[in-house]
């Protein structure tokens, strides 16, 4: 396993020289979903908005905000900013959460259960 830095990493080469690698090498290793493409086009020298994509409703808990899965319009606001960033102390499982209104929220990941569909609820708490 390779290390892949995070979108939001400040190396652009390394960032897309790394991520198309990958691409590559999942490419051969995953089988697409019977609604998938894998043949879209790959990253280039530069990272673009259109190399984001949104999270699949199905990927997600079913109570998942309509927001969660495309912070697409916090790339798009001056400043710009991510609209998901983990807690500090990053307990590894807690995420904070911004709406597209400006309210702020803890999202505290549960215990696996098993398979990673068995997530019971997206249970959300309101920050100050």
């Amino acid at each position: 396993m390779h290390y892949l830095p995070h979108p939001s990493s400040r190396d652009p080469n390394v960032l897309c020289d790394t991520w198309r690698a990958a691409i590559t090498q999942l490419r051969e290793l995953v089988t697409p979903d019977a609604d998938g493409d894998p043949s879209g086009p790959n990253y280039r020298t530069e990272w673009r908005e259109e190399d984001y994509a949104r999270f699949p409703r199905r990927d997600l808990p079913k109570d998942a905000p309509s927001y969660v899965g495309d912070d697409s319009w916090g790339r798009a606001a001056r400043p710009r900013h991510n609209c998901v960033e983990r807690a500090r102390p990053d307990d590894r499982r807690t995420l904070l959460l911004e709406t597209p209104e400006g309210q702020r929220f803890s999202y505290h990941v549960p215990e696996a259960t098993g398979h990673s569909n068995a997530t019971p609820t997206f249970a959300i708490t309101p920050l100050d």
